[in-house]
């Protein structure tokens, strides 16, 4: 396609809106009512040009050919990425790319000049940088904005003008953030020990099976020391545990806890030079200790400037005193604290045998099952301590419960691994997805890596065919949801209707549904990994291709959807405030304190490519059988099929076949609104969102909601927590500024002229009510702000028994 000029001979029609084909005139059937067009290209680069949307384009002749187009995301191989690069640079191969955000973080290819992006990125510096991407060398591109099916991009379709013609926003960034400075301090004390300190390990081998010997004392670094000093300790991380002696008193790595010891003082001191300087609150500018500076003196910035050491030493005496406990002597902790619970749990599921003995008949019933649960976890238990001891001493660390202080800047605490089955000359392959990181961080992997999930690789579609589950982490995350003070002991164990999929509590005995069907028991399980099968491949020996997981195998799959939800387990508040308006009223309650969050998913949606999506969700459904890793669906004739093994014929000659629930848990921060309704709510948490990326320097993807019929819950993403939240609570000498601050960008930011509410003010990504119109009420909440910012006033903290929170 080439962009038609000025004065090129085009005419258009006024009365269709219609340009004219340059062949039509050369077929002598051009329309009598055509007009020569005459607005230049600069006149019609103004968005607001009624005729800024009718840039003419004309079609060169050109013989037939072959166009390919090649996958190009952030987990492709870093070599291919480079090639792919190359290759589409050249312009011979491939000649289309399909990318995600990766494409966002400056891939130059100067010819590119065409885009077809699918939906509106969530920001707008995301849009810019994705529309970026093409015209860098012609300076003139075509972009094609394909709309989904939600309200941004429902508004945008309308209005496009208020799409392209935005501008770029600042990008917040919040230099001390006191959870990432809280790591960083933790590693420094390792870079302290690595630059002046020298430990005479001697490692005889490489890989796990490596032997250690020495590293009894440690000397200090000079510069004769051997270069090769500087890797061991690196070594000595991918070695398993058992060989490091960590459960022992004689660990390996104890002469790291002597160092840190010794050496306390000149650490301490290490780590504050590191803080030496001050720092404005605002913008982050940065200025000498020797002269104390109230004031930033940047122009148009008047925020205060604090000593990083004054505000922060705490955390330099925090990352020294816990440096063996956190990376010396956790392990044992842990591995001794599993050990005491297995001894517990061994004897309860002897007193649960004497129980049975003199029980009645419904009571014996309930302690079968409890006793069957116990013996499950004692398994489970016995299982991880065999794995922890086959560890390497960095995969420990980042699967443990201080994962934030390992050595990664990837948080791959909880990751499920993924292997792709292909075929190559006749014989099926695998390969690991992800390198040393696993498949997917499990966050993402519940909704992409879920049973049947399609997957899309170099222009090939996997399905998810097998599925493993981690039995610790289940049995952990099932004894934690029933173990919380809420309601929601039915999402780890219950009954499900095998023909309608309704949902019965596991006292129930059948399901009053048309359908003569047994009900079977869905749990809630921890993935571990998956394996995915290239869609025509067989997914087992005499088994069917994987498309036959699908309610329409005979159709090509475009995409799997698998809707997450959330459940808050507990809420532990720290502090609470009375929110008054503008006039002082009281309109509700702000609460600060720490969560413990469920995220799960339960079935599954497909859609495929002409155009057709499944008439109802699919369950996940899996394998009986001990052991096996299957997934289970229904084949031609509606029997159900095992996708690891078509001997095991799940309800039939087989073990029968359970559903599952995927999830993981995880502990983190955020504040809790309770106003006069749910809508008022929410409404304040899309405020408290827009605020938070400003005063917290986060991506609204790290702030997530949640709602209840009470209020609404707005959380720090990150595991953990960030503290992300806890600004809007802080005081500043007395004053909650933050707040303030957060009320000024919420009453201009709200203040729109759209009629019930768009993405320039309501509208947000992530959002648990889907952008609805109906679950805001943003004039109401407008109305606090008529006299005035509203303020919040601290109350006592009261304990709040919370109800399971679901979205």
């Amino acid at each position: 396609m080439t962009l038609a000029g000025d004065a090129d001979g085009i005419h258009y029609n006024p009365e269709s809106g219609q340009f004219s084909p340059s062949w039509s005139n050369q077929l002598g059937v051009q329309s009598h009512d055509l007009v020569p067009f005459e607005t230049t290209l600069a006149e019609r680069a103004d968005p607001t040009n009624p005729q800024f949307h009718q840039r003419a384009y004309r079609a060169e002749y050109s013989q037939a050919r072959i166009l390919i187009a090649k996958v190009y995301l952030g987990m492709t191989d870093k070599r291919e990425r480079r090639e792919l690069e190359y290759l589409f640079r050249e312009g011979n191969y491939p000649h289309f790319l399909s990318s995600g955000p990766t494409m966002e973080l400056g891939v130059d290819i100067g010819d590119l000049d065409a885009l077809l992006l699918y939906g509106v990125p969530p920001n707008m510096n995301a849009y810019l940088q994705r529309v970026g991407r093409a015209g860098r060398s012609s300076h003139s591109s075509l972009v094609h904005s394909v709309s989904q099916r939600n309200p941004i991009d429902y508004y945008y379709y309308e209005e496009p003008t208020d799409l392209i013609s935005a501008d770029p926003k600042p990008v917040p960034l919040n230099e001390h953030n006191e959870e990432v400075l809280r790591v960083s301090l933790s590693w420094a004390v390792f870079d302290y020990v690595a630059a002046n300190f020298v430990v005479p390990w001697e490692i005889d081998g490489w890989g796990p099976n490596a032997t250690v010997s020495g590293g009894d004392d440690f000397k200090r670094r000079d510069t004769v020391t051997d270069d090769s000093d500087y890797g061991k300790l690196t070594h000595l991380m991918t070695l398993p545990v058992s060989r490091l002696g960590l459960d022992t008193d004689v660990s390996k790595l104890a002469a790291l806890g002597t160092i840190v010891s010794d050496k306390e003082r000149q650490i301490r001191d290490y780590l504050r030079a590191l803080l030496a300087y001050q720092y404005c609150t605002n913008c982050s500018a940065k200025y000498d200790r020797s002269n104390t500076v109230d004031n930033c003196r940047v122009d148009g910035c008047d925020g205060q400037v604090l000593d990083a050491q004054a505000e922060f030493g705490d955390l330099v005496d925090e990352a020294v005193a816990s440096f063996k406990e956190r990376y010396l002597d956790q392990y044992r902790t842990y591995r001794n604290r599993l050990i005491e619970e297995q001894q517990a749990l061994s004897q309860e599921r002897t007193n649960l045998r004497r129980e049975k003995r003199r029980a009645g008949r419904d009571e014996t019933a309930r302690l079968r099952r409890r006793e069957n649960a116990v013996a499950e976890r004692v398994r489970a238990l016995q299982d991880h301590l065999d794995t922890l001891e086959r560890q390497s001493y960095s995969d420990f660390l980042q699967n443990a419960r201080t994962s934030k202080f390992a050595f990664t800047m990837r948080n791959v605490s909880n990751n499920v691994g993924l292997t792709l089955v292909t075929e190559q000359d006749g014989t099926y392959t695998r390969r690991d997805v992800g390198g040393n990181y696993g498949g997917r961080n499990v966050r993402m992997a519940i909704q992409e890596l879920h049973p049947a999930a399609a997957y899309l690789d170099d222009g090939e579609t996997y399905v998810v065919s097998h599925l493993r589950t981690d039995d610790f982490e289940s049995s952990t995350l099932r004894e934690l949801v029933v173990d919380s003070d809420t309601d929601a002991d039915h999402l780890a164990e219950e009954k499900v209707c095998s023909a309608c999929h309704t949902s019965h509590p596991l006292s129930a005995s059948e399901c009053p549904c048309a359908h003569d069907a047994p009900l079977k028991r869905r749990r809630l399980v921890a993935m571990d990994s998956v394996e995915a099968h290239r869609d025509d491949l067989r997914m087992s020996k005499g088994g069917d291709p994987g498309r036959e997981l699908y309610q329409k195998p005979a159709e090509e799959v475009q995409n799997t959807y698998a809707e997450s939800e959330t459940s808050v387990l507990e809420f532990d508040p720290d502090e609470s405030f009375t929110v008054r308006d503008g006039e002082g009223t009281p309109i509700g309650t702000l609460e600060y304190g720490d969560y413990t969050v469920l995220t799960y998913t339960e079935s599954y949606r497909a859609k495929y490519k002409n155009g057709e999506t499944d008439p109802r969700q699919t369950p996940f459904e899996i394998c009986g059988e001990e052991n096996c890793t299957g997934i289970v669906y229904r084949d031609d004739e509606g029997h159900a099929q095992c996708s690891a093994d078509p001997e095991h014929s799940p309800n039939r000659r087989g073990a029968d076949s359970e559903f599952v629930r995927l999830g993981y848990s995880y502990e983190t921060s955020g504040v809790r609104v309770s106003l006069d309704d749910a809508e008022q709510s929410h409404t304040f948490i899309h405020g408290f969102r827009v605020a938070l990326q400003s005063l917290g320097g986060v991506n609204i993807r790290e702030l997530n909601e949640t709602t209840a019929d009470e209020h609404v819950d707005l959380l720090d993403a990150q595991e953990g927590g960030a503290n992300i939240a806890k600004l809007l609570i802080e005081r500043d000498e007395g004053d909650f500024r933050n707040f303030q601050h957060a009320m000024e960008l919420v009453r201009n930011h709200f203040v729109c002229d759209c009629e019930d509410g768009c993405p320039l003010c309501l509208y947000q990504y992530g959002c648990d009510e889907f952008n609805r119109p109906r679950s805001f009420a943003r004039d109401t909440v407008l109305d606090y702000f008529e006299s005035g910012l509203p303020t919040i006033e601290p109350i006592e903290t009261a304990t709040t028994d919370s109800p399971a929170t679901n979205s």
